[in-house]
């Protein structure tokens, strides 16, 4: 069970940290209006791509995110391969609460950044 709590909070993570980064993408001036006092340098993926790149990495949040985001990914993919071996339909049942928290943190972004900016959300 505490297996199962693990891999849908990571996989929860992973939906929110998706989820932003598609905001910051498609939805700047929303993500910027809910989050006034955000480093653009940082969060504008039109801007921070100017970074400069250390050790080859970019440290921004579009990338961090993505690296945080396949960390939690891996993370599951892990509990899931070494875990304690159970019937098919314990991991069927996982999978489905894992991708539904993955899908309720991305939509939870969405609720939040478009709050207040008179911005519909489709469900």
């Amino acid at each position: 069970m505490t297996q199962t709590i693990i891999i849908v909070a990571l996989s929860f993570i992973a939906g929110a940290l998706h989820g932003t980064r598609e905001a910051t993408i498609n939805h700047w001036t929303a993500f910027q209006a809910r989050f006034p006092h955000v480093n653009p340098m940082f969060w504008n993926p039109a801007l921070s791509w100017l970074r400069p790149q250390y050790l080859g990495y970019k440290f921004d949040f579009y990338h961090m995110g993505e690296s945080m985001k396949q960390w939690c990914l891996i993370g599951i993919g892990f509990l899931i391969a070494f875990g304690t071996i159970r019937p098919m339909w314990q991991y069927i049942l996982g999978l489905t609460f894992s991708f539904g928290a993955y899908i309720l943190g991305n939509y939870l972004v969405e609720v939040m950044v478009k709050a207040g900016n008179n911005i519909k959300t489709e469900i």
